[in-house]
């Protein structure tokens, strides 16, 4: 079973990569013949968000490859507050530009064990997630509670959300839903899946923001003391 799913994944991560770099070569083409600078110009800067793309997209599945292979880290104890704070720090300018306000509700003393660096990833992909997906103008709310022994975080937009018959998808790699003209790797929510899963967590899918959007939860089970 082990031989039979890296063999699936070699096959499946072989295909993503070939678009893009056929993308890249078709525009390399074009810097090689263009006639005049402002041509060269523009298909250069394709090459260089092709690969920008690419090295995205061979830093999930090399991730996605090390958490299937129970590779996630030490498990020290780990502030998920502190770093719901960091990574929302991070992601502000890009959040801005599309005028998004990004919002933390957290209690107190949000820890579980678990290794802070991976958990990192697990928002960070979600945020991303949110940010392509939501209004311009609209609003992220990122969400950390205490509930009998467990720590759920939650991540909800206002954005065009997910059709039903996509939600059961959603887990699946590459898989991107009807949004296809936006860029992304369809390796997001898979990554966060794992993660959590190597964190006792159970990831749940439901509206987001004034029944609206996308809201993604991950239950911890237990708490660290």
């Amino acid at each position: 079973r082990s031989l039979d799913k890296e063999r699936a994944f070699t096959a499946d991560a072989a295909h993503e990569l070939r678009t893009p770099l056929a993308a890249i070569k078709v525009q390399a083409e074009v810097a090689l013949g263009a006639r005049d600078e402002e041509s060269r110009r523009r298909a250069i800067e394709q090459v260089i968000a092709g690969v920008d793309r690419s090295t995205h997209l061979a830093q999930q599945l090399l991730l996605l490859a090390r958490l299937e292979h129970g590779q996630a880290g030490a498990r020290p104890q780990a502030d998920l507050g502190r770093i719901a704070t960091e990574v929302i720090a991070r992601r502000a300018g890009e959040a801005a530009s599309s005028g998004m306000d990004v919002e933390l509700a957290a209690d107190p003393d949000c820890l579980i064990a678990g290794d802070p660096a991976t958990l990192a990833i697990l928002l960070d992909n979600l945020l991303d997630n949110a940010i392509k997906y939501a209004n311009r103008g609209g609003r992220i709310v990122v969400t950390l509670r205490h509930a009998a022994g467990s720590v759920s975080l939650i991540v909800a937009d206002d954005g065009v959300g997910v059709a039903d018959a996509d939600l059961a998808r959603l887990r699946d790699r590459f898989y991107r839903g009807h949004e296809q003209a936006i860029p992304g790797s369809g390796l997001g929510l898979s990554i966060v899946e794992k993660i959590a899963a190597a964190h006792g967590g159970v990831v749940e899918f439901g509206l987001g923001l004034d029944g609206r959007g996308l809201g993604v939860s991950v239950r911890f089970g237990k708490t660290a003391s």
